[in-house]
Parts: C-alpha cells; structure tokens; sequence
C-alpha cells in the first residue's frame, strides 16, 4: 500500500520528467522572430549551431514574386531568395546555454556580430551588436 508521502514523491519525479527534458531541449528548433516576420529553424552545423529561414510572413514581395535578399551588400547574391537563407551564422557555445558567433539581417543586408541566448525551454534572446556595443535584441519564440 503507497502512503500518500509516497504518492505525493511519484507525482513529483513524474513532473520532474516532463519538465526537465524540455529544459535540456537545447536551440535545436523552430524559432518565430520577435517580430513574428520569420520562422528559422535552428540545427547544428558543425561545432556549432545555425539558422535558416524556413517561413516568411508574407513570403512574396508587391509583384507577388518570393522575397529577393536585395539589399545584400554582396551584389551576387541579391537575387537569391530570402526564403531558405541563413541567418544565424557559425554560432559556437560561450557559456552555459548561450551561443555566439554572427547573424544576418535581410532588411539591411548586414552581417552583425551576434549572441543566442536560451532564457526558457520556449524562449531565446537573439542579440544582434555592432562594434560589440551598440546591441539589438529580440525575443524569440520556440514553435
């Protein structure tokens, strides 16, 4: 016969199995921009972790054409699609669940020096920093 101590010690390892797992989910994913414009899916590359754009919002441009990445600073790849490309670039581990290393940013065609940050099992800071100071964040949602 279990005592209720022993049921009330059964319920808390169960709870403690659905939690801890999705703590220790790491980037891996499917990630909505803090601005809900893009979804990128989080996989690793290497020794380290990247991100490609796998949804867009609104996916097509005025013309009803997909996206063209038109303001890359490298004139080759401004006809390239922004649906697909990588955004987050070469991220390698810096500390306990946060990731560094560069992103890209479509709007400006842009390289930036960058921070990945896993705040939730559900929730990560993107940090996005020129000349290691002047810093834009988001937040950004596990799908």
């Amino acid at each position: 016969m279990i005592t209720t101590f022993g049921k009330l010690m059964v319920i808390a390892g169960l709870s403690a199995a659905l939690v801890l797992p999705a703590m220790a989910a790491g980037p891996d994913g499917l990630w909505r921009t803090g601005d809900g414009k893009a979804t990128v899916r989080v996989a690793p590359c290497g020794g380290a972790i990247c991100g490609h754009v796998v949804a867009l919002r609104n996916p097509n441009g005025a013309d009803g054409k997909p996206k063209l990445d038109v303001h890359n600073t490298n004139a080759a790849l401004r006809k390239r699609k922004i649906l697909g490309s990588a955004v987050l670039l070469g991220m390698k581990p810096n500390g306990h669940d946060s990731w560094h290393g560069a992103i890209y940013n479509a709007e400006d065609g842009k390289t930036y020096s960058a921070y990945f940050t896993l705040l939730s099992a559900n929730r990560a800071k993107v940090q996005g920093c020129v000349a290691g100071i002047f810093c834009k964040s988001q937040i950004w949602s596990r799908q």
